[in-house]
C-alpha cells in the first residue's frame, strides 16, 4: 500500500507554521504599540488644553478678584504643612507662596493631573494700603540659556504638570521654563492697569 500525500510537510492542514504565527503577532504587536502611542499622545494633548482653559479661568478669577477687592488673595495652605488644605486664602499661614486659593477664586484646585495649582504672589499686592506701589519682586528666566522672560512678576501661577514634580522653582523669588510645569503669570503693569 502505498502513502497518501497530504500537503507540505510540517504544515498541519488547514492551518500556520510557527514562523507565520511569529510574523502575525509581531505585525500585531506593532499595530498596537502604536496606537497605545497615538493615546498617550492624544491624552496628553488633551490635558494641556485643559491646563490652559483652567489658566485662563483663573486668570479671570484673579482680574475680577482685583477689581472687586483692590488686592490679590493671599495664598491658601502652605503645602508643607500636614493639614488637609481648604482652599481658603490664608494671611497668616501661606502669605505669598502655597497652593493657589481655590475656594476663594472660585475655581478648581487642581489641575488635570490631579496635582493642587502652586501660587505666588508678591506680598506688597496682598494688602490695599501696599498695592498702588508695589512692584512684584518674582522672575521667571528661561532654562536652557538662562536669560530673563519676565521681571518685575507680581503673582504666579503653577501646575506641576505630568510628573508632579516641582522642577521650576529655583529659589524663593526665581522660577524657571523648561521643565514640564506649566507657569502663568502677571506682571506688575497689567495689575496697575486693572
Amino acid at each position: 500500500m502505498k502513502p497518501v500525500a497530504t500537503g507540505r510537510v510540517g504544515r498541519p492542514p488547514g492551518g500556520f507554521t510557527l514562523i507565520e504565527m511569529m510574523m502575525v503577532l509581531t505585525v500585531l504587536g506593532m499595530v498596537l504599540l502604536g496606537g497605545f502611542e497615538a493615546m498617550r499622545v492624544q491624552t496628553a494633548k488633551r490635558k494641556m488644553e485643559q491646563t490652559q482653559e483652567a489658566m485662563q479661568e483663573i486668570q479671570r478669577a484673579l482680574l475680577g478678584f482685583i477689581t472687586v477687592n483692590g488686592f490679590l488673595p493671599c495664598a491658601a495652605a502652605n503645602p508643607a504643612l500636614p493639614a488637609l488644605p481648604s482652599g481658603q486664602a490664608d494671611c497668616l499661614l501661606a502669605p505669598a507662596d502655597g497652593l493657589l486659593p481655590w475656594t476663594t477664586l472660585g475655581v478648581k484646585g487642581v489641575d488635570p493631573w490631579g496635582h493642587h495649582y502652586r501660587y505666588h504672589v508678591a506680598p506688597a499686592f496682598t494688602h490695599v494700603a501696599t498695592f498702588p506701589g508695589a512692584v512684584g519682586d518674582l522672575l521667571i528666566r528661561d532654562l536652557p540659556d538662562s536669560r530673563d522672560v519676565a521681571t518685575q512678576v507680581a503673582l504666579l501661577v503653577i501646575s506641576l504638570g505630568a510628573n508632579g514634580q516641582w522642577d521650576s522653582r529655583i529659589n524663593a523669588t526665581r522660577y524657571r521654563i523648561g521643565s514640564d510645569d506649566i507657569l502663568w503669570w502677571i506682571p506688575t503693569y497689567i495689575l496697575k492697569y486693572q
